[in-house]
């Protein structure tokens, strides 16, 4: 499922020109972010001269850093990514591993991070329905292609977020979290700021009080919610959730 996320959100991305798949570590010590951001990141490991990685995306715009003027790369370590800035690695150019990177923009990357938060809470929902301190429920009415059926809406709080589960006999067809309160999350943004702060982290084009997809089929999305100027909080919603 962590897969899917990778899915790059076809409103926010342009395919970029050909890279190959992996790339080499330049010097010493080169640190990983949770975004391809030095001030709205955090360091989650470093890497080594010689360390190859496989890439999975890139940003389509470069950051000057350290007198260099490099995009940031998301790279596959372990079961994890992270991303590394261009200065310090560099993509192969290997005839028979030439391919197609997609790109983000910079809404899209610090949107693909901030999704990183929450994707444990959603994807496991159930284990919510024991864990999470119930707050509501309800039944409405919707309809879909087979026609009109009843779908139970179980509303939870756990931690900082309130989960609200809609399934239909008995299997979540999807799942919204809410970030209610401020909580630690891989871009250390904090409920409270204003509409510019948050354009400044997430790049101008960035929606405020709409959903924001993740996702080219749509199935991951967010969106920030603010009330008199200022963020009061995040959501995040996914579908396909058994």
């Amino acid at each position: 499922m962590k897969k899917n996320i990778l899915t790059i959100l076809l409103a926010l991305i342009s395919v970029s020109s050909v890279f190959a798949r992996s790339g080499t570590v330049l010097d010493d010590r080169v640190r990983l972010r949770s975004a391809p951001d030095l001030k709205y990141s955090q360091v989650e490991g470093y890497a080594n001269k010689d360390d190859v990685f496989e890439i999975i995306a890139m940003t389509e715009t470069n950051s000057e850093i350290d007198g260099y003027n490099e995009p940031w790369y998301l790279i596959q370590t372990g079961n994890q990514y992270k991303w590394i800035y261009g200065g310090y690695f560099k993509a192969e150019e290997v005839s028979n591993s030439w391919t197609e990177i997609e790109t983000y923009s910079k809404s899209g990357a610090m949107l693909y991070s901030l999704w990183g938060m929450i994707f444990d809470h959603i994807s496991e929902t159930r284990a919510y329905y024991s864990k999470g301190t119930l707050i509501d429920t309800r039944t409405e009415n919707w309809r879909s292609p087979e026609g009109w059926m009843d779908v139970e809406i179980l509303v939870f709080k756990s931690g900082p977020f309130i989960i609200e589960a809609q399934s239909s006999l008995g299997d979540t067809s999807w799942c919204n979290s809410e970030m209610v309160e401020n909580a630690d999350n891989p871009i250390n943004i904090k409920l409270g700021i204003s509409e510019s702060e948050l354009k400044e982290i997430f790049g101008s084009d960035i929606l405020i009080n709409e959903w924001n997809h993740c996702d080219g089929n749509y199935d991951e999305v967010v969106k920030f919610n603010f009330s008199n100027g200022k963020l009061k909080s995040i959501s995040f919603g996914y579908m396909g959730l058994l």
